[in-house]
């Protein structure tokens, strides 16, 4: 399936299309003014067709379930889960009206306080386009400290010694069997 995505969002698109039917499919589209790569093990795309299909729900539970897993993680499930007559006490399966004229959009984390603005757009299909805005925090991972040698402490009386006497060594301890000129002869 061919989407066209504006410049401002080359490169930064991660898709799951569905490879038997034309229709349905989902992407994450990210502004190139952020950096981000695909986590393959934690992303999910997951098109859930209808709330009687029990498969889909499972799988839905199982990626859940692996993205919990990492500590103190952002988890966010959004999308269009085809579940206008969701009702959250019931967790029995319901019969889904496709025909019905409202945005299915369903929006869970667990932690809330980073969306701070939805809006629904109108879509190139018969789905909305529902835009999001969060704020979140980068992870920085810290330099590993490293030893830098100070040129002016050096004490370069030793520093001879040393090397003389690892050079001495050496040459003791691994004597040469043969002629080095022969070594190199071609």
């Amino acid at each position: 399936m061919e989407t066209h995505f504006p410049d401002e969002f080359k490169g930064n698109v991660y898709r799951k299309d569905k490879q038997s039917d034309k229709h349905g499919g989902v992407f994450v589209a990210i502004k190139n003014t952020f950096v981000s790569e695909e986590a393959v093990e934690l992303r999910s795309s997951i098109y859930h067709p209808h709330t009687t299909d029990i498969n889909s729900m499972n799988e839905i539970k199982k990626k859940l379930e692996k993205a919990a897993s990492f500590d103190n993680q952002t988890i966010w499930v959004r999308g269009d889960f085809n579940l206008p007559d969701i009702e959250w006490k019931d967790l029995s399966n319901a019969q889904v009206n496709d025909n019905a004229e409202t945005t299915h959009w369903t929006s869970l984390t667990n932690k809330p306080s980073t969306i701070y603005r939805t809006e629904v757009c109108p879509g190139i299909s018969d789905h909305d386009i529902i835009y999001a805005e969060a704020t979140t925090t980068p992870i920085k991972e810290n330099q590993t400290p490293r030893k830098v040698y100070q040129y002016e402490k050096a004490d370069f009386v030793i520093m001879k010694v040393e090397e003389n006497n690892f050079g001495n060594d050496f040459i003791k301890n691994h004597q040469i069997s043969y002629n080095l000129r022969t070594a190199y002869k071609t």
